[in-house]
């Protein structure tokens, strides 16, 4: 375990901040944490960015309106910490940084505020009504949602996204859920187990591979489907729509009438299976693309 006077040399050479501006305060603080020590943040507006290392210990940096206070504080069993505004009207922007071991379970929730993730491997829980969500580093399990703001993550073994408004960019992941009222969603994975995307209106694309014994599944209401994945594909293939349109560059573009005359269907087998492939939407058009190599990952 690193001694605090080493923490504080380390940190300096790694972050060079810039003196605060006119009316902020500069704010630093230091724990001894454990590897998985549960960390929650709570910070409106402004910017929270939190950063993996590989050290037992949490350090916050960051600069506050004139008039806020920091609270922070905790032990390994768990720590916690944000920003309380002098008057709970205050849009003024705090700008918080933070150094966590990368096993950590953190927790961060703003409001208006951007939040950036970068190397933590543990967990991660992220929520903000109108900022943006970055996420880097394939967190074992990953909770992110935005109202308005887009959100871009890595997943890792499992993740659920969530927007009103936002778009979604989504990269690898096992066990992945995506979910949209009217933002746009792209989802790019090659080694996934499970996928669902739905959206309202949002138009949904899928870019890359649909490996055997996977599931991916895309529902819209509204909005354009586009699924985008190799030649080779070897997929069972379910496409069912009210009102759209099926543009299908594996075979067949002729939909049936579905028995209880609900929509109608295009079903068939690409490859020697193996894997499913499913597609509903109400009005939403359906692309399903042969992909070159320069389009999938």
């Amino acid at each position: 375990m690193l001694r605090i006077s080493l923490i504080t040399v380390s940190y300096a050479v790694l972050v060079g901040l810039a003196p605060p501006a006119a009316g902020q305060q500069r704010v630093e603080r230091r724990l001894t944490v454990g590897e998985r020590t549960p960390i929650r943040v709570h910070n409106l507006t402004g910017s929270t960015t939190v950063r993996g290392w590989a050290h037992d210990s949490v350090v916050l940096t960051g600069t506050l309106p004139a008039g806020a206070t920091l609270y922070f504080g905790g032990s390994a069993g768990g720590v916690k910490g944000g920003v309380e505004l002098a008057d709970p009207a205050d849009t003024m922007p705090a700008h918080l940084e933070l150094r966590v071991p990368r096993g950590a379970r953190v927790w961060i929730k703003s409001a208006s505020g951007d939040i950036t993730v970068e190397g933590v491997s543990g967990g991660l829980d992220v929520y903000t009504v109108s900022g943006r969500v970055s996420v880097r580093g394939a967190a074992a399990e990953l909770t992110a949602e935005s109202m308005d703001g887009a959100v871009t993550v890595e997943a890792g073994r499992w993740a659920r996204v969530k927007t009103a408004s936002g778009a979604i960019a989504v990269t690898g992941g096992e066990d992945v859920g995506v979910a949209t009222v009217t933002g746009a969603v792209t989802y790019a994975a090659d080694a996934f187990r499970r996928a669902r995307l739905e959206s309202v209106s949002g138009d949904l694309t899928f870019r890359g591979a649909v490996p055997r014994g996977s599931r991916l599944e895309l529902e819209s209401h509204g909005g354009q489907v586009t699924v985008e994945v190799p030649a080779a594909l070897s997929a069972e293939i379910a496409i069912t729509t009210f009102q759209g349109e099926v543009h299908n560059a594996f075979g067949s573009q002729s939909l049936r009438p579905l028995p209880d005359q609900r929509g109608r269907a295009l079903e068939f087998t690409a490859g020697t299976g193996g894997a499913d492939l499913i597609v509903r939407t109400f009005k939403g058009d359906v692309r399903l693309l042969r992909a070159s190599a320069k389009t999938t990952r």
